[in-house]
């Protein structure tokens, strides 16, 4: 017999009844961006000229706020708007990263391979953990035997571990990569972004691409949430004033995440067309599928 949850806390049918003018607005523009950035992220990715290069980066990014934007929609469609939010944040740090790569083209095959190098020196030390004679391998081992229930998590086996490290150290011996790895082995603790004299953090990062007040109260706020910082959704007040254990799935906060998600995907969409395909009327489609339809999805007061 399953067990039904206390409904002052929890009611998720009446959540989504609650949510349904909200969501009515916010899922089908989702959806549709989503769509047609699918179409457009293989027509900008058979644009390119050779399968594995610096326009990598740009198009993994590009992948990646769909995929946010996806998992934003189905999250809302059941009424679920603060769990949404990391994935929220996750789509605004890629939107970062997407923008400074395509700043300019100056500078965009270097950051774009610095993106990629800094993705395959992560998942290098992560596969030579698992090889004992390595010294990140000591490391993890130590971990290991500290973690409570380290005896009971299931590792890859060794051998196919040596394989993965082989096969990075491979890429990362690419003479294109040289200087990068060499920039990353000088401060082996900074971010792509902050090589060769960049942003050293996200907030500077930020700050570069003129977004400072999103980073500073937008990317703040969505990181207590992310970070289990937030009271707020545990105190709600009645109509008394008294306080009780706010409900989950609040309804409150459906548009205000939807129109971020959405002007996201819309952003990242525009730059990676201009970059792949600029002879490609964007704003058409925009204006004929999305601009009014974004006006519904604004918090209403």
């Amino acid at each position: 017999m399953s067990t039904k949850p206390l409904e002052s806390i929890l009611n998720r049918d009446l959540s989504i009844v609650r949510s349904k003018e909200a969501l009515d607005d916010a899922i089908p523009v989702l959806q549709d961006l989503v769509n047609h950035g699918t179409n457009a992220l293989m027509r900008c990715a058979m644009s390119v000229q050779e399968p594995v290069n610096e326009d990598m980066a740009a198009l993994a990014l590009y992948r990646h706020i769909l995929e946010m934007t996806d998992g934003v929609e189905v999250l809302l469609e059941h009424a679920c708007a603060i769990p949404s939010i990391p994935v929220l944040r996750s789509s605004f740090e890629a939107l970062l990263s997407l923008e400074y790569i395509l700043e300019n083209d100056v500078e965009y095959s270097r950051r774009s391979l610095a993106w990629c190098v800094s993705h395959f020196l992560r998942r290098l030390k992560l596969h030579e953990a698992l090889i004992p004679s390595t010294n990140e391998g000591a490391k993890f081992a130590e971990s290991l035997s500290l973690d409570r229930i380290g005896s009971r998590v299931q590792l890859p086996p060794k051998a196919d571990a040596q394989k993965r490290v082989d096969g990075f150290h491979r890429l990362l011996a690419n003479p294109k990569l040289e200087s990068i790895v060499r920039e990353f082995g000088s401060n082996k603790r900074a971010k792509w972004y902050s090589l060769f004299g960049g942003p050293k953090n996200l907030k500077k990062l930020a700050q570069h691409l003129k977004l400072h007040a999103q980073y500073d109260w937008l990317y703040l706020l969505w990181s207590s949430t992310s970070h289990a910082l937030d009271l707020g959704p545990f105190m709600a007040a009645s109509s008394s004033g008294e306080f009780h254990i706010g409900q989950l799935r609040d309804p409150e906060q459906i548009r205000e995440v939807a129109r971020f998600a959405a002007t996201f995907a819309v952003d990242a969409t525009r730059m990676t067309l201009g970059k792949f395909r600029p002879n490609e009327d964007f704003s058409a489609w925009y204006k004929s599928n999305v601009s009014e339809r974004l006006l519904k999805i604004m918090p209403r007061k």
